[in-house]
């Protein structure tokens, strides 16, 4: 009766997995991906106060609705894609890194009606 009763659970178990496993198999993200959805692409860079490119750093792109963060990849850059109904002039760049403070963060709006593309770069300093 044991036996029955675990292999019972366990086909239970594989049968509520399975709907699971079968939508990942339809659709992962990938960042490569990334232009498959709508919105305003910001990208950009994180530079150290020597002008070398910083992989690691925290962007944050703070908005009203919510906080958008993206880490550097290991060149120093970033790209990532906010939801179209958020304007570029309500949005506050920042970055941060530990053991670094933020000298300056700069944002590029393009010119004319265009929202997009934004370019956000960022100036750390080590602490101290």
């Amino acid at each position: 009766m044991n036996t029955f009763r675990s292999t019972l659970t366990v086909l239970a178990g594989l049968c509520l997995a399975l709907p699971a496993v079968a939508l990942a198999q339809i659709y992962s993200y990938s960042p490569n991906n990334a232009d498959e959805l709508a919105g305003n692409v910001y990208f950009g860079a994180a530079k150290g106060s020597d002008g070398q490119f910083m992989a690691g750093v925290s962007v944050v792109l703070k908005t009203a609705a919510a906080d958008f963060v993206m880490v550097t990849d290991e060149s120093g850059r970033f790209r990532m894609k906010l939801p179209p109904e958020i304007k570029p002039t309500d949005v506050v760049a920042s970055c941060s890194r530990r053991g670094y403070v933020l000298v300056r963060a700069q944002k590029r709006s393009p010119r004319g009606k265009t929202l997009t593309p934004v370019e956000v770069n960022c100036v750390l300093q080590r602490e101290g």
